[in-house]
């Protein structure tokens, strides 16, 4: 398994296991390893292999290596630089969950998955490098990254996982690629500092609460847009209605009418356009105002109550 000598440590595989009497896991390596040498016959870091180290501050992973097992440097409170090599291909649920220090990493090329909270609760990273291999970031993947300001995924990514970048408070660009094909939920909750957004203009975009309460957002880019949308209608509401109901900010809802203004003129099912959903639910006066500039004929529309936006108006 490994032996230990003045705080430096071998590290010739295993996982670690859960103890009975400290009803906690107990790692392979000591809990107060400062340095630690991997044996170039590892082909992966066990499941909480060094779980707690918390006195351990640098890890240079070496060639061979292929995988970094669940939880396996979770915890470790002064990681600050971590070396991964060309060889791995897959970092399992929470490797560096909540170490706190880390600041930056670079994901070898050929990994396709990051998984789920890997760098969850890491409240000094900074700087991510994803490789362009990747395919799927999971969920709560980068939760609490409280330091990060900005990231960008590479073409070829598919997926955005639940919860992806949520409470990133700090995070203020974000840039997604044509190939995403799914956003999940609360993927930016709580990123109240949010200036600048590129994504593709996906049905989740609009089915999730991807952007509500986002005042912050000055600028969106979609960096594709189908020719004709294809979303199929959330409770009644075409899209610009949601974006009403969810009250998204202005720059979005500025750029989504200016992509696609047939979507002004379109009705829900109670026959409302969406300048109705603003002034019955009293939405800000910069969403309404985009809304009205780009179509002022709205306010004399009828829905199926032959009622007109002004009357809602009146009526609240």
């Amino acid at each position: 398994m490994g032996s230990s000598e003045s705080k430096h440590f071998q590290y010739t595989g295993g996982e670690g296991v859960y103890d009975e009497d400290l009803r906690s896991y107990k790692p392979v390596a000591p809990n107060d390893v400062k340095t630690v040498e991997i044996d170039p016959s590892v082909k992966e870091i066990g499941k909480r292999a060094f779980w707690r180290c918390k006195n351990l501050k640098y890890i240079v992973i070496p060639e061979g290596v292929q995988a970094v097992g669940e939880y396996a440097f979770q915890e470790c409170e002064k990681l600050s630089t971590v070396t991964l090599p060309t060889t791995i291909k897959q970092i399992k649920e929470g490797a560096f969950r909540h170490c706190k220090r880390l600041r930056s990493i670079a994901i070898p090329e050929g990994v396709e998955v990051v998984d789920n909270g890997i760098f969850s609760s890491c409240d000094n990273l900074v700087h991510v490098k994803l490789p362009s291999t990747l395919k799927k970031i999971e969920s709560y993947v980068f939760y609490e990254c409280k330091s990060m300001q900005m990231i960008k995924v590479p073409e070829g990514t598919e997926v955005i996982g639940e919860g992806a970048f949520s409470y990133c408070d700090r995070l203020k660009v974000v840039e997604l690629p044509p190939s995403v094909k799914k956003i999940g939920r609360v993927a930016f909750d709580k990123c109240d500092s949010l200036t600048r957004v590129t994504l593709p203009l996906v049905s989740h975009v609009f089915e999730y609460d991807l952007f509500k309460d986002k005042k912050s957002l000055t600028k969106i880019i979609f960096s594709s847009c189908p020719s004709e949308l294809q979303t199929e209608p959330v409770e009644g509401n075409t899209p610009l209605h949601l974006c009403v109901i969810k009250d998204y900010p202005s720059a979005f809802v500025a750029h989504f009418v200016e992509r696609y203004p047939s979507v002004l003129k379109q009705r829900n099912t109670l026959g409302q356009t969406p300048l109705h959903l603003c002034l019955f639910n009293k939405v800000s006066v910069d969403v309404t105002k985009v809304i009205f500039d780009a179509w002022p004929e709205a306010v004399s529309a009828t829905d199926e109550l032959s009622k007109t936006p002004l009357d809602y108006w009146r009526e609240k």
